[in-house]
């Protein structure tokens, strides 16, 4: 910090203007956006459990085919079975 006074007395009061105070804020800020983008928001490590509970989940080194695991899963719902229906119900 204290070089950063040294160079803001150097240039002087005549160099004093917007995009200067732009550049120089956006300079010190680099510092504040390292530390809120490196680490990630809570939720952004809950992808697998996000995916387990829209019914979806993957292996490892499975291939990413999200469309055929939405229809193989509302395909294979036990509440479109005839047999998971009571006698008033309606879907």
């Amino acid at each position: 910090m204290n070089r950063v006074l040294e160079v803001w007395r150097d240039i002087g009061e005549g160099s004093l203007n917007l995009p200067n105070l732009l550049t120089l804020a956006r300079i010190l800020l680099i510092p504040v956006f390292i530390i809120l983008f490196v680490n990630p928001t809570p939720d952004q490590s809950l992808v697998e459990e996000n995916a387990a509970a829209i019914g979806v989940t993957y292996e490892d080194n499975e291939e990413l085919e999200f469309i055929d695991k939405i229809e193989k899963r509302d395909r294979d719902r036990y509440e479109l079975e005839e047999g998971s229906k009571a006698t008033d119900d309606m879907i």
